[in-house]
């Protein structure tokens, strides 16, 4: 098994491997790669499926099966570069597949027909697609941005002085990058949910 600390044992001035290099890693069977993957998107993933208002045990179950499924299907993504919105979209499907499971382990009360409308089945696809602008929107930014909104996105956000450590970003620099990226995240998640808003502006 070829090695891949080329990559992952980055220089000073690289702060982490970019979608494909960690892919390739992890296809490559770098335990290490696939570690840094369950850490750099375990805050999407986390926010996909409580979207969706799982309980923390669902939750983490639903993530669990996400990382199995990928371990399934690696030689079946032809797009690494969007590693991310691979597994958002897997984590939303595991989410309806968890929420069908639970409709029919729940008996309805005597005398209430059970109907799609009692689902919840509008709020569920809404879910799904708010989820998967995100991944879109998300991937559209530049690394540095990229970075920084993946680890805002974790059920326990870090300190600033963690991120500065963890992206090699300085302090007074969060913000600024914090903001832009939210600027952009708003226009291109309006864009996606709502096509009559028109083309972005730069």
């Amino acid at each position: 098994m070829s090695s891949t600390n080329d990559v992952l044992d980055l220089p000073a001035q690289r702060t982490s491997p970019s979608p494909v290099e960690l892919f390739t890693a992890i296809v490559d069977g770098d335990d290490a790669a696939w570690r840094l993957a369950v850490e750099r998107y375990r805050g999407l993933l986390h926010w996909v499926a409580r979207r969706h208002r799982l309980t923390a045990e669902e939750t983490a179950d639903v993530m669990q099966e996400t990382w199995t499924r990928l371990l399934e299907h690696l030689g079946d993504i032809r797009d690494p570069e969007h590693l991310g919105g691979w597994l958002a979209t897997t984590t939303a499907r595991q989410c309806l597949a968890v929420l069908r499971q639970r409709r029919r382990e729940t008996p309805a009360p005597d005398g209430v027909v059970d109907s799609p409308d009692s689902w919840d089945v509008d709020d569920r696809l809404d879910a799904v697609q708010r989820g998967i602008a995100l991944r879109r929107a998300v991937a559209t930014l530049s690394r540095r941005e990229r970075e920084l909104i993946e680890v805002l996105l974790e059920p326990e956000p870090p300190s600033y002085a963690e991120i500065s450590r963890r992206l090699s970003m300085p302090i007074g620099s969060i913000g600024p990058v914090r903001g832009r990226a939210m600027r952009r995240l708003r226009a291109l998640l309006a864009c996606d949910l709502d096509p009559q808003a028109g083309p972005l502006s730069a």
